[in-house]
């Protein structure tokens, strides 16, 4: 999930390296990229989170996604973790890269996360592969 002015396509030089190992669909919040353009008229944070998480739910729906790791950049990691936190059942793993409002895990899900620091994408390779919740497509 890419950041507040960027598109998916912006990313895809930072995903040629995990596209051998997994499937990958990019998606562009609605009102960048190549999205619809719906009137939007959130009056306020929590209806704007619901605006674009609504939204991602509704795709994931139409793509088949039953479970998939999602991966957020910047806006588009808050936004991921507001995903996450409403539909925790169709998150495998949450992979957060500057994530943009989000200080620390909340206290409920601290001892599921595992932190790492700038890591190499050997290292996000690795421990998604690790994990009995997801597998590469």
């Amino acid at each position: 999930m890419h950041a507040l002015i960027d598109r998916s396509s912006v990313c895809h030089r930072n995903l040629e390296g995990l596209a051998p190992y997994f499937r990958l669909l990019a998606f562009d919040w609605l009102g960048t990229g190549m999205s619809g353009r719906p009137p939007f008229k959130a009056d306020g944070r929590e209806a704007a989170e619901a605006f674009f998480v609504e939204s991602l739910n509704l795709w994931r729906a139409k793509m088949g996604l039953e479970k998939f790791i999602l991966m957020g950049h910047s806006l588009g990691g808050y936004l991921s973790a507001c995903y996450a936190l409403k539909y925790p059942q169709h998150v495998s793993h949450l992979i957060l890269v500057c994530p943009a409002g989000v200080p620390e895990a909340p206290p409920e899900v601290s001892d599921r996360i595992k932190v790492f620091v700038h890591p190499p994408l050997k290292m996000i390779i690795d421990a998604t592969k690790t994990s009995s919740l997801s597998r590469p497509c």
